[in-house]
């Protein structure tokens, strides 16, 4: 099924791959940049930014609570 999202973040890539490197390899895109077409690829890119540093929290925290409540490994004894 076709998603408007999907859509969306595709373009938002072609339009991110388009955008000329620095000397670096690196896509500096300036927050407000608008692409010729009117892609708002600056705050395309901020959004990427953004749900990537929570995804990121989120795994983090969903590690840490998991090892933080599991209860100790037991090893059975050996007889």
């Amino acid at each position: 099924m076709w998603e408007p999202r999907d859509w969306h973040w595709q373009s938002g890539l072609a339009h991110f791959e388009a955008y000329a490197a620095d000397a670096d390899g690196k896509r500096r895109v300036p927050q407000l940049h608008t692409t010729d077409d009117g892609f708002l690829l600056g705050a395309w890119q901020n959004n990427q930014r953004q749900l990537f540093k929570k995804a990121k929290k989120r795994r983090e925290k969903d590690e840490f609570s998991h090892t933080a409540h599991s209860p100790p490994r037991v090893h059975p004894r050996v007889v």
